[in-house]
């Protein structure tokens, strides 16, 4: 029998603690696999593994390189299967480092970043893809949800209207002069059609049809009435004068005795009414001067007993108002009498007071406002809250005129600041114009809105 060569055998394990002398050997009996030792390295370099005498290894041991800054190139084989030799390409390599791959194209679904140009289609583009987006080239058309942009064409493709909706604030300005604000267009010179709805202001070209609730302006040109009138029992379509019986050539006409309705009157006879609790109706007319028909509205009323005018809106300066004080009308979570100091708060706008220096004062209810703002505001209950001005206030406890006043321990009820430093900001009410000499509760007036 010759005699026997033995390397040092171990596990994996083994062999990969073990250093060695240059250009020892060793097996690795768990991968059936040759090391050679540089007397540096643990574990060695695996240099063969599998049956020798096929000459082409099953296996091969890797070693780990994550973080070296270099160009490797990854290896590959012709077949899927059998003995293949194993080649590289100098366009396909890996930078351990970067953990990038580069090659001159690839072909299938990329996850990660990617550097260079792209072509193909792209399915969906994800991950924060506006933001990573930095610039783009020529777009020939654009589909963006059920919006198309093709050359000049702006279209929608869901077979619905085209909405434009600006912010709230802004409008809508077409060729840097045509402002579109809320429905209404303006700065265009001129706008052509062949069908309007809705009110025109301007001047107008063109033949016009259908109801008109009301037109301004003077016709350029008018030959006829569409449908004529009748004057005094003659027919008038405005294409000629006419002649009216009983009318001489300078317009008079001899009567006398009283006309059951006057056509035209220069003047009338009017009778005081001064003291008659009715409603009646002031008249007015469309012109200043010259002969107009007199109308009243319904909206705009008097009473003469009590010296009343009602109407929807007062437009003007007032000089002289005959209460003192400025109200606001608000929903209340109850009804309160007069004088009840209210804050912010409660199941609705307002509630009254309940505590001392309460930060949220609204106002004290007033008596009798000499102008009150919002006030067809409906609900269950409201309160028309002073704002400023003099109003009568509940008040409890030593009082002296001038004391700031501020809300207390009882219910809708104020009490003056005592102390020297200033009191929490938005607790004041106001100031007091009276002296109160006793703890108990009273009435006062107070200055609203002063601090």
């Amino acid at each position: 029998m010759p005699t026997a060569l033995q390397f040092r055998r171990g596990t994996t394990s083994q062999n990969n603690s073990f250093t060695g002398v240059v250009g020892e050997l060793s097996v690795d009996t768990d991968l059936d696999a040759l090391r050679i030792h540089d007397g540096s390295t643990a574990g060695g370099h695996t240099i063969a593994k599998g049956e020798a005498a096929s000459g082409a290894a099953t296996t091969v041991a890797a070693t780990a390189n994550n973080s070296a800054n270099e160009t490797t190139y990854v290896t590959f084989v012709d077949g899927a299967t059998g003995s293949q030799g194993i080649e590289t390409d100098t366009g396909l390599s890996y930078n351990p480092s970067s953990g990038t791959i580069t090659a001159t194209a690839f072909t299938g679904a990329l996850t990660g970043n990617v550097t260079g140009n792209t072509s193909g289609t792209a399915a969906t583009v994800t991950t924060a893809a506006q933001t990573a987006i930095t610039s783009l080239g020529t777009l020939t058309a654009l589909q963006v949800d059920n919006i198309n942009i093709n050359g000049n064409t702006l279209s929608s493709t869901a077979g619905t209207d085209l909405l434009i909706t600006p912010l709230a604030g802004q409008q809508i300005v077409l060729d840097g002069a045509i402002i579109i604000d809320a429905g209404v267009v303006t700065g265009a010179t001129s706008i052509t059609s062949t069908a309007f709805v809705g009110a025109l202001t301007g001047n107008v070209t063109g033949n016009t049809s259908g109801s008109s609730g009301s037109t301004t302006g003077n016709a350029a040109t008018a030959t006829a009435l569409a449908t004529a009138r009748t004057i005094g029992g003659v027919s008038f379509n405005g294409s000629a004068n006419i002649s009216l019986p009983g009318v001489n050539t300078i317009g008079n006409q001899a009567t006398s005795g009283l006309a059951a309705t006057a056509t035209l009157a220069t003047s009338v006879t009017v009778v005081a009414n001064n003291t008659a609790n009715e409603t009646v109706y002031p008249a007015f007319v469309d012109g200043a001067t010259g002969s107009q028909g007199i109308e009243t509205d319904t909206g705009l009323s008097y009473n003469p007993s009590t010296g009343t005018l009602t109407s929807t809106i007062f437009s003007g300066t007032a000089t002289e108002a005959r209460y003192a004080d400025l109200a606001e009308k608000y929903i209340s979570d109850a009804e309160y009498n007069p004088g009840t100091v209210m804050v912010f708060g409660g199941d609705n706008e307002v509630t009254q007071s309940s505590d001392q220096q309460q930060r949220t004062v609204a106002g004290i209810v007033s008596t009798n406002p000499a102008h009150l703002m919002n006030a067809e505001l409906d609900g269950e209950n409201t309160a028309s809250v002073g704002l400023v001005g003099r109003v009568p206030c509940k008040v409890t406890g030593f009082i002296k005129k001038g004391d700031l006043m501020v809300t207390s321990s009882i219910a809708g009820h104020a009490m003056g600041w005592r102390d020297e430093s200033n009191p929490p900001a938005g607790s004041i009410i106001g100031k007091s114009l009276e002296n109160k000499d006793s703890r108990g509760e009273g009435v006062i007036e107070v200055v609203v809105g002063i601090n």
